[in-house]
């Protein structure tokens, strides 16, 4: 399971290399966005490691001004 998790940027680049949108008549270029991932990799360390008290069972994380899957 290790191995597949380092090799899936690889794989996301790869797959992702020609990805784009078109917006208002221009077509812009969506490639895997490693900084993204890596931003991705310490919020979730971050919050895998908070503390809380007691008396808190459950919480959620949602963004402000945008959707925000239930799976966050």
């Amino acid at each position: 399971m290790h191995q597949l998790l380092i090799e899936c940027p690889s794989i996301f680049t790869q797959a992702l290399s020609v990805n784009e949108m078109s917006y208002g008549g221009v077509d812009i270029p969506l490639p895997f966005n490693k900084e993204v991932l890596q931003w991705a990799n310490k919020t979730r360390e971050i919050l895998s490691s908070a503390k809380l008290t007691e008396n808190v069972k459950f919480y959620n994380v949602y963004g402000t001004g945008r959707d925000t899957p239930q799976s966050v």
